[in-house]
């Protein structure tokens, strides 16, 4: 009888520690959920949701984070009148995650970068100009100049690190003024476009090497290919929910042969697969 009252207090206590715990993860993903609705910057969603087990991304919250961060970054840019000198320190670096140099003019370049945009200089880098401000995205993956027609220059969003603070993007964009100013050109669900390639002498022919959104498994990874210079798009190339493409070359001398890399990668608060079976390189010979 003793031991039966001592189990009974044991599992007792269990059940009162059990309902606490769960009052308390209520309780935070309630406060959570009300901090969201306010708000919240993209980083601050992304670790938030890894917080509490059984919570899925919300994409469309993401991207409406993600959005209100790059019009508040615009506007205090905008309308900022201090004038900016180099003061150092100079040996820190920064991350770039793609620099596109111009077909002929070899002083023009334009760079991409995971968190600001895209920046382009006509003076062998001396000055830099911000020519990306107006998109609802600042997350860059690659550049890339149509060789045959360098007025023509595509830009991928997304950053193709994948990690926690890698943020994903809006599709693709096109430029048709040497990457002046940019317009959506498709693609918005693929979340990270990681390479780009445009044939070699058909500026309407490209092919977009895309990872998907890293915090879901979904269909909308692998090679995709226009044939009318990004007007619409054909999936020629899918594994499976959870691989995507993270590179892509063009044979320079026989553009029908191609070489890509699929890499099998998803991190939430759930899982974090970073490599698997389906991580491999492929080649077409049929373009």
């Amino acid at each position: 009888m003793k031991n039966k009252k001592i189990i009974y207090s044991i599992l007792y206590l269990l059940l009162l520690i059990t309902s606490f715990s769960c009052e308390k993860i209520v309780k935070k993903k309630k406060e959570f959920t009300q901090k969201r609705e306010v708000g919240t910057k993209p980083f601050e969603d992304f670790f938030s949701i890894r917080d509490y087990p059984n919570m899925k991304p919300d994409i469309a919250a993401y991207k409406q984070v993600v959005n209100s961060e790059m019009q508040k970054m615009t506007n205090e840019r905008s309308s900022s009148s201090v004038s900016w000198q180099m003061e150092g320190p100079l040996n820190i670096g920064g991350r770039i995650n793609s620099i596109a140099i111009h077909p002929s003019s070899l002083n023009t370049i334009i760079i991409g970068t995971p968190n600001g945009g895209i920046f382009k200089s006509i003076n062998d880098g001396a000055t830099w100009q911000a020519v990306f401000d107006n998109e609802i995205t600042s997350a860059i993956g690659d550049i890339a100049y149509a060789p045959s027609n360098s007025q023509i220059v595509f830009a991928g969003t997304g950053d193709p690190a994948l990690g926690g603070y890698s943020f994903i993007g809006n599709g693709i964009y096109k430029s048709i003024d040497g990457g002046d100013t940019w317009s959506n050109s498709g693609l918005t669900n693929t979340g990270v476009i990681s390479k780009i390639q445009v044939h070699p002498t058909n500026p309407n022919i490209i092919y977009v090497a895309a990872m998907g959104i890293k915090m879901i498994r979904s269909n909308d990874r692998g090679i995709y290919k226009s044939i009318d210079g990004g007007a619409t798009w054909n999936l020629i190339k899918f594994i499976n929910n959870e691989t995507g493409f993270n590179n892509i070359l063009i044979n320079p001398v026989n553009p029908s042969i191609l070489y890509a890399t699929s890499w099998s990668r998803v991190r939430n608060n759930e899982v974090s697969i970073i490599s698997g079976y389906t991580s491999r390189l492929h080649k077409s010979i049929d373009a």
